[in-house]
């Protein structure tokens, strides 16, 4: 008898090497949140458990088996044909890119793949990672259409709209640009910031509210500023200012209104009410104003000097303006204010002086 031996120990290590590779590969293809399978001459022949999951079906023997193909979108089969081929052809991985899967449900997937040349049981396969993208794509979509009725609002806006990031425009409506003397967003759009739009003056306290509200921290969501046009002279405007979501960042949109006549013509009031006051010191002459939606009578100062009175003595009620009436006349002062209120002519109040705090005249 002729026998021999052989020592085997280094092959039974490299075969426990080997085998202890392949199920931490497949733990970790089934720990992974991406779909993963191989397939051989189109035909899967494994796949990982989120694959079985993403797809809707129970088990991996509903997955194995199944022609690629028949899982993909019939628009991208022709592509896809010709991607493997070349893959196996030269050996070189796929760029990442979008295709969309068929689900036996019907339902339509939209994932991010790439793919290489890879060798299983010994026969020349392709492994593929795809990862499903499609609650992404979706909320693109959906921000993309609100982005769009946003540009169609601020369009057709009798308002100025703006929307700027880190104080550098994004979009700007045609009313924005009239109100600064621009003939056009673009002109906006080439500033390097939208501070050039702020009068020197005002440009600390309004960069001051954005870097704030960036921030998260309190900040006037309305407020005035005076604005510097392109020709160099001053408006008034007032300002809203909130922050949005666009293109998945945080930009904050401005809507503003130009207030230059309100605040001459409240300026031009503001100097009568200055030019009346001082007239009715020099000429002694009292007045009171009736606002019959707050039931309020309201004295000018003179009025309370006039009757001898300290404004915290004075509640403004109308019981209150007609004790200071002389008795002779109450009745019909009372009168004329309610004929006033249903719109008839005020009748002037001569006859009798009107009452003081120290005497009765």
């Amino acid at each position: 008898m002729v026998g021999s031996n052989s020592d085997i120990t280094a092959s039974k290590e490299a075969e426990a090497v080997l085998r202890e590779r392949d199920e931490m590969h497949a733990t970790v293809a089934d720990l992974s949140e991406d779909l993963i399978w191989i397939f051989t001459d189109g035909v899967i022949v494994y796949c990982n458990d989120y694959a079985v999951h993403a797809l809707g079906l129970k088990q991996r023997e509903d997955l194995i088996g199944t022609s690629v193909l028949s899982l993909l979108h019939p628009r991208d089969h022709e592509t896809a044909k010709l991607q493997f081929a070349q893959l196996l052809k030269e050996g070189i991985a796929t760029p990442s890119r979008e295709i969309r899967l068929v689900r036996p449900d019907g339902k339509e997937l939209i994932v991010e793949t790439k793919a290489c040349p890879y060798r299983y049981q010994d026969k020349p396969s392709v492994l593929a990672i795809a990862r499903d993208i499609t609650q992404r794509k979706g909320d693109i979509k959906k921000l993309r259409e609100s982005e769009a009725k946003l540009r169609q609002l601020a369009d057709g806006s009798i308002a100025g709209v703006l929307i700027h990031r880190n104080n550098k425009s994004i979009i700007a409506n045609q009313t924005y640009a009239e109100i600064f003397g621009y003939s056009s967003p673009e002109e906006i759009f080439a500033l390097d910031s939208i501070l050039y739009l702020i009068a020197p003056h005002d440009r600390d306290r309004i960069a001051e509210y954005g870097t704030r509200r960036t921030a998260g921290k309190s900040a006037p969501d309305i407020y005035q500023f005076q604005g510097t046009r392109q020709d160099g002279s001053l408006i008034w405007v007032e300002s809203h200012a909130s922050i949005i979501d666009w293109d998945g960042e945080p930009a904050t949109q401005i809507t503003l209104i130009d207030i230059s006549e309100r605040k001459a013509a409240e300026e031009a009031l503001s100097d009568s009410n200055s030019l009346l006051v001082h007239v009715q010191e020099m000429a002694h002459l009292g007045s009171w104003e009736i606002d019959y939606e707050k039931n309020m009578v309201t004295w000018s100062d003179e009025m309370y000097r006039l009757i001898g009175l300290e404004r915290s003595d004075y509640d403004g009620q109308p019981g209150s303006f007609l004790s200071h009436v002389h008795p002779d006349d109450r009745d019909r002062v009372a009168r004329n204010a309610e004929e006033q209120r249903n719109g008839k002519d005020l009748e002037c109040l001569t006859s009798a002086p009107m009452e003081q705090t120290s005497r009765i005249a």
